[in-house]
């Protein structure tokens, strides 16, 4: 889709633009100030959320990360599914192995 121009401005190399509706400034060409836009593809990836205490003071534990699915929007997916499993996974890792 076209976006209309919103305000003049002047881009980083000099030349005289309009800020586009996402407010970059850009070049006119040929005199035309409507821009296109195309929107970034959205990405979904696991993130860590929270993670548990470690078991033991010392002597070696096991704590655990919960791990959600989020957008690069920011859209939260609670099933998983979009970033690629059915659910949000735990990974339990080692944790406090000095020796009491």
């Amino acid at each position: 889709p076209t976006a209309p121009s919103t305000s003049p401005c002047v881009t980083s190399t000099g030349v005289n633009g309009q800020c586009d509706t996402t407010g970059i400034c850009r070049a006119c060409t040929n005199g035309d100030c409507a821009f296109t836009t195309t929107p970034s593809p959205v990405r979904w990836s696991y993130i860590p959320i929270s993670s548990t205490p470690c078991s033991d003071p010392c002597g070696g534990g096991l704590k655990t990360t919960i791990f959600q699915c989020v957008s690069s929007t920011g859209a939260v997916d609670a099933t998983g599914g979009l970033c690629g499993t059915a659910v949000n996974p735990a990974v339990e890792s080692a944790c406090n192995p000095q020796a009491c």
